[in-house]
């Protein structure tokens, strides 16, 4: 989701008549999902039209794999240049279904709680260009 869609949704749930009506927390994910290729196309589309690095899109397990490789021989370094190092445990629970359901997955409560989500188009690989365009900007692909 994009940025401001997602703060638009926190200030509409600060704001929220009853608080008391709405879970502890709520799972804010686009109401419209999209196949898992739609932004993922318009990432390495747009990786590779930036910087000019051709990226490959591998299966999850793959990359889990991948990653906890990195991480046995992890410096100082790789956990700032490969910052999902720091999430492996919680990407591996999550691949293995193992995460605790303590908040709302239920996307109709964060729409209810949020007028304008209710709203949001479709994703599309433009949007992703513009998170890859936002990356680049703040330095995350720097290679030094």
């Amino acid at each position: 989701m994009a940025p401001n869609a997602v703060a638009t949704t926190v200030l509409d749930v600060a704001m929220w008549r009853n608080l008391e009506e709405l879970p502890p927390v709520l799972n804010v994910v686009h109401p419209q999902p999209v196949e898992y290729d739609v932004p993922l196309n318009g990432i390495v589309n747009t990786i590779r039209d930036i910087l000019g690095t051709n990226l490959s899109i591998v299966p999850y397990d793959q990359w889990l794999t991948t990653l906890k490789a990195q991480t046995e021989k992890a410096t100082l370094d790789t956990l700032t240049s490969i910052t999902a190092i720091k999430l492996l445990g919680f990407l591996r629970r999550n691949a293995a279904g193992g995460l605790p359901n303590k908040f709302s997955l239920d996307t109709a409560q964060s729409v209810g709680a949020s007028l304008r989500l209710g709203e949001l188009k479709q994703l599309e690989g433009d949007d992703a260009k513009l998170w890859v365009k936002y990356w680049n900007r703040v330095g995350h692909f720097d290679s030094n």
